[in-house]
């Protein structure tokens, strides 16, 4: 006896239309309550099948979850059942100018959108590399359905009409840096590292891809003399440091990040591709200059006011005991830092302190004279007897 279940439960095992099991992950659980719940979690799962057997030793209770859709049920001697999962969520996706309508889950639906882009969803052996962010603090890992990681716009366009579908969230993610893991906190990540196209226009405007860290896009715009106000540090992505403005290096002299933005491209939450700057969708060109994480839309590009580099960097690094001589090198420092913010200083001055007793303070003048160099090494330290190191 065999029957097709379109879906639910039916007695026997569960296998393919051609007979054959398929691919199917193992569990021992102790009832078929737990089976049903775990494949109704798991979007890979297209059906379950339960087992239940009193043996000698006491018996056994075996739930199979099978990643191929089942249409065949084989009766068994073994209290079996086999729960083909239903599949009904509507999704639309939208190809050149082709619409077509079909019953989808979210997984399967984001494995239909063309291309060369790659799902990866629970279960599968490369989803804990996956989803990580890069702050490990337990209370904030989160267990998204999948990541979508994008080679090109189109990708996100249609990973978000699949979430939207689906009523899933999303989250973007570029460099994965992020203080409470919100790049990693949706149903969905969108990780558009991969988007990192890059050029250059007349006036020094340059546009890029989100996907940039900072350190890919710092060497690409060396390769034409130039420089934008970003991050400090190379592996930061810049869509999210942007987005939140960003301070770095050059802020004294150009500004905040967000400050030379001249214009986005963006996916919206339906899908749509869209452009904003000063004169086009201005509300949406206003909240990328420092919204932030709360930006309602995932940037696939920036364009940027960039600026000529610096022909010579003159550097100091103090290092120093935290705890014995800490107090003197921040006040110091903080006597002067008024002035260190003059652009005309051309100063990039922090002070880092580690774990332990260590310390550094860090400064940078650009294309600073001799005498002007002598006035940052005076602030930073005065006539304090600390090791340091000018370059």
């Amino acid at each position: 006896m065999s029957f097709y279940p379109p879906q639910g439960r039916s007695n026997g095992a569960c296998r393919k239309a051609d007979g054959s099991l398929g691919a199917f992950d193992v569990y021992w659980l102790t009832d078929e309550e737990t089976c049903r719940k775990k494949c109704v979690d798991l979007d890979y799962c297209q059906a379950y099948e339960y087992q239940f057997a009193t043996t000698g030793a006491g018996g056994y209770s075996k739930c199979e979850i099978h990643r191929h859709p089942i249409s065949h049920v084989f009766p068994m001697a073994t209290k079996t059942s086999c729960f083909v999962k239903a599949i009904s969520t509507q999704a639309t996706l939208q190809t050149g100018a082709n619409h077509h309508t079909r019953h989808v889950g979210l997984i399967p639906c984001l494995q239909a959108i063309p291309g060369n882009l790659e799902v990866v969803q629970r279960g599968d052996l490369s989803y804990r590399a996956a989803i990580r962010c890069h702050n490990t603090r337990r209370d904030i890992q989160f267990n998204p359905r999948a990541v979508v990681r994008v080679t090109r716009k189109e990708h996100v366009q249609e990973a978000v009409k699949c979430a939207a579908a689906a009523g899933a969230t999303i989250s973007a993610r570029s460099g994965a840096h992020s203080f409470d893991n919100q790049a990693c906190a949706g149903d969905v990540i969108i990780d558009v590292s991969p988007l990192d196209s890059f050029d250059r226009a007349p006036g020094d405007v340059v546009t890029f891809g989100s996907g940039h860290l900072h350190g890919q896009l710092y060497y690409k715009l060396s390769q034409h003399g130039l420089v934008v106000a970003g991050g400090a540090e190379n592996g930061v992505g810049t869509a999210g440091l942007w987005l939140g403005c960003g301070r770095g290096p050059l802020t004294v002299i150009h500004g905040l990040s967000c400050d030379s933005i001249r214009a986005i491209e963006y996916v919206d939450a339906t899908g749509g591709l869209r452009t904003a700057d000063a004169r086009h969708n201005a509300d949406m060109y206003w909240m990328a200059r420092g919204g932030g994480g709360e930006f309602p839309g995932i940037v696939t590009n920036f364009t940027a006011q960039a600026h000529r580099m610096p022909q010579r960097v003159r550097q100091i690094v103090c290092n120093f005991d935290a705890r014995a001589t800490g107090w003197w090198v921040i006040k110091a420092w903080a006597e002067n830092l008024q002035e260190m913010q003059d652009p005309n200083r051309k100063l990039f001055t922090h002070i880092k302190v580690l774990g332990g007793n260590g310390g550094g303070l860090y400064g940078s003048c650009f294309d600073c004279s001799p005498a002007e160099y002598d006035w940052l090494i005076a602030a930073c330290v005065g006539a304090l007897p600390h090791p340091c190191l000018a370059k």
